[in-house]
């Protein structure tokens, strides 16, 4: 099966993971094609295919093979990266009440509505659906390292992250997006992710081998790209 991985910095993780072998694509043969996160806003889906104006990045990214990319030519299109900022809105929820499950089905809905259709993802994906009737999936941001202490004193339950993730994957189904919700070994309580999936990420440009600074807390690293890969794999293994 191929498959096209669209996103901007952070699919970086997934193409290290590929180079140090720690996945390895016997039945996924997996393109990446992306730009810097502060141009992602560039990228548009014309004509059946994406397209941006950074074409030399994009090029590179690509391993030399797509400075624009033709959705028919891939069996599944992949959205990595997708910023749906879901520990923030659980953060903001909880300043009116310790229990998620107290918000009616209506209220999360649209609010999570409002931050996913924000994305320029979900405006791509939506543009896709025009003329694509394959796999389109959708992988967010993974929730920042632990050592970030930004959710500090506030407790997030995992039937709390399992319900927003359950509206997502509702919202999503509605324009024909699968969610790929963040692998529930890489999170810790609920709100972060383990600290061991974000040591030593590299950036995108420099040939995957310049590192972030150490008090990154954001961008993941290749072990973190093999447990997506894996997910991926799987999920398109069903229904194939």
């Amino acid at each position: 099966m191929r498959v096209a991985t669209i996103g901007s910095s952070h699919i970086a993780a997934l193409k290290l993971a590929i180079r140090e072998g720690l996945f390895r694509p016997d039945k996924l043969d997996v393109v990446f094609w992306g730009v810097p996160e502060q141009a992602f806003g560039t990228i548009g889906y014309i004509n059946g295919c994406f397209q941006t104006s950074h074409r030399d990045f994009v090029l590179t990214v690509s391993e030399g093979q797509y400075d624009e990319l033709p959705a028919q030519n891939f069996d599944a299109i992949i959205f990595h990266g997708v910023k749906l900022k879901v520990a923030l809105y659980l953060r903001s929820l909880r300043k009116t009440t310790d229990d998620l499950r107290s918000y009616s089905h209506s209220c999360l809905q649209e609010g999570l509505q409002s931050l996913i259709e924000e994305t320029p993802e979900f405006r791509l994906a939506r543009s896709l659906r025009t003329d694509y009737n394959r796999r389109v999936l959708i992988s967010p941001l993974a929730l920042t390292s632990e050592r970030s202490r930004e959710f500090w004193g506030i407790s997030i339950r995992n039937d709390e992250l399992t319900l927003l993730n359950s509206h997502i994957s509702e919202i999503l189904s509605g324009i024909g997006v699968e969610y790929l919700a963040q692998p529930s070994d890489t999170v810790r309580d609920s709100k972060y992710t383990k600290h061991e999936f974000c040591a030593n990420s590299v950036r995108l440009f420099g040939d995957l081998k310049l590192k972030h600074p150490e008090n990154d807390n954001v961008h993941m690293n290749s072990l973190y790209g093999a447990r997506i890969l894996q997910e991926i794999t799987t999920r398109l293994s069903v229904g194939a």
